[in-house]
């Protein structure tokens, strides 16, 4: 199990709304069936909402607080989120100030006894450390750039955590959320599989023209052997303007949730093509995370080819 830091630990809250796509027909179901007075679980991005469905069925009642195509970094939920915080059971953040404002609003909204807080990345192993035979090195304690999740091949240690979680609380289901992890699992490792040949497809000469709108797939392209050309964040438009007249590109990615004005008025300057894909959320709440990541790998390979 999961080393899981935590902070301490019926009223309807929206349904998470998402897509699943998990072989859960034939696993076992609930020791105790919760479906009448479930998890109250509290997320920040959708897609942790799928996970977490995914994890817990119909034992866990979903509220994201984070609405898709909204830019994680930067939005506050509304006051009407506030209830869900202080009455949740388990509340999910990935951590590295990834949602920094809707971790402020967690806080100020948590009940007097805290319920089971978990900083998902607390879990991940750095992928930019070399790991010790001992002990994990991890991607909190060295600050690493947030995006771990766009990493398939650490993408199931998000749903294992997450299952741990509720095993935690609800220790009596715990046949039940293993083995929904053990099946999800498999299909994220069929994901990964499936993604390095669609990125393996693209010609060498593009695999290191990435251009994306923010550094969100460093992780991404390290997993895939592809190279970040260049961001917008980080070049601002003059350095951008410079890189893409020089490096001519195949395309440039612009991203769900963030201002695309600039990044295609570029692009269309030098001639270059403009594709969308969704990193740090997506655009419609019933895409689940295996969708999310199938079409945006689809989406690199078809614009880098």
């Amino acid at each position: 199990m999961l080393g899981i830091t935590a902070c301490g630990g019926d009223d309807d809250v929206e349904p998470s709304g998402v897509n699943t796509g998990a072989p859960t027909a034939g696993l076992p179901g609930p020791a105790v069936d919760r479906s009448d007075r479930p998890l109250k679980i509290v997320v920040s991005l959708p897609i942790f909402a799928d996970i977490a469905h995914i994890m817990g069925g119909n034992q866990v009642q979903i509220t994201t607080l984070i609405p898709p195509g909204a830019d994680p970094h930067t939005y506050v939920p509304g006051d009407d989120k506030a209830e869900a915080v202080t009455a949740a059971d388990i509340i999910f953040y990935n951590g590295l100030n990834f949602e920094g404002p809707t971790q402020r609003f967690i806080e100020q909204h948590l009940a007097p006894r805290p319920p089971l807080i978990i900083d998902i990345v607390r879990n991940v192993p750095s992928p930019s450390t070399q790991q010790p035979v001992d002990r994990p090195i991890y991607a909190k304690d060295v600050g690493d750039d947030p995006h771990l999740f766009l990493d398939p091949a650490l993408a199931h240690i998000y749903a294992e955590t997450i299952s741990h979680s509720m095993i935690i609380v609800d220790g009596a289901n715990t046949s039940y959320y293993d083995s929904r992890y053990l099946a999800y699992k498999q299909q994220i490792s069929a994901l990964h599989d499936r993604i390095g040949q669609k990125i393996a497809a693209i010609p060498d000469a593009n695999r290191s023209l990435l251009v994306t709108q923010h550094n969100s797939l460093v992780w991404f392209a390290q997993r895939y052997e592809l190279t970040v050309a260049g961001t917008l964040e980080d070049g601002g438009e003059g350095g951008l303007r410079e890189k893409l007249a020089s490096l001519r590109p195949p395309a440039v990615f612009t991203e769900t949730g963030f201002d695309s004005g600039v990044l295609t008025q570029l692009a269309s300057e030098a001639g270059v093509q403009v594709c969308n894909i969704d990193t740090d959320t997506i655009a419609d709440a019933d895409t689940g995370y295996l969708a999310m990541m199938e079409s945006t790998a689809d989406e690199i390979a078809r614009c880098l080819a």
